[in-house]
């Protein structure tokens, strides 16, 4: 790999630290070239994304990036890094199962904004309900009062009518 290519590659990168809304440094020593497809597959599906590459080059890639930099003790070894475009904890659900059924996987740290988390919060992120259940979750909370209100008006016309019909048959 020549120095024009080391240089897009490491910009690449620090884009995609950038944009992404979580990353995660992952272990794959190890690790066979279908487990890395069948887990990129699997990501995919997330909107997520891994990377590999030198350790010098994702060193470089995330100097000088606020908070994004804490990660560089993580880069020894065989890794790669996965980018969460979207939905942080569905990519961290895939990677926790992907590492429960493969030794070789070691979740090692990540960043979710650009705040460092460890790999306990990692299995915590994982462990949180997808987007649209948390979303509708709330929904449903802000329309609890409204709905309980509706219903309770509801029953005092009924009630009224109840009311009014003992009436008419108690006048008959």
């Amino acid at each position: 790999m020549n120095r024009q290519e080391k240089k897009t590659l490491v910009d690449s990168i620090t884009r995609d630290f950038k944009q992404s809304k979580a990353s995660f440094v992952v272990g794959m020593q190890g690790m066979t070239v279908e487990h890395v497809q069948k887990l990129r597959n699997e990501l995919y599906e997330k909107q997520g994304r891994i990377k590999v590459a030198k350790n010098t080059l994702l060193k470089r890639a995330t100097d000088g990036l606020d908070g994004i930099d804490k990660l560089q003790p993580f880069f020894k070894g065989q890794i790669a890094v996965i980018f969460a475009d979207e939905d942080a904890p569905s990519v961290a659900k895939v990677l926790v199962n992907a590492a429960k059924h493969l030794e070789m996987l070691k979740l090692q740290g990540g960043t979710l904004d650009t705040n460092l988390i460890s790999l306990d919060k990692i299995k915590f992120l994982a462990s949180l309900p997808s987007r649209e259940v948390l979303l509708s979750t709330l929904c449903g909370t802000l329309q609890a009062p409204i709905s309980s209100y509706v219903r309770i008006l509801n029953q005092l016309i009924v009630r009224l009518l109840w009311v009014l019909k003992e009436i008419e048959t108690k006048k008959q």
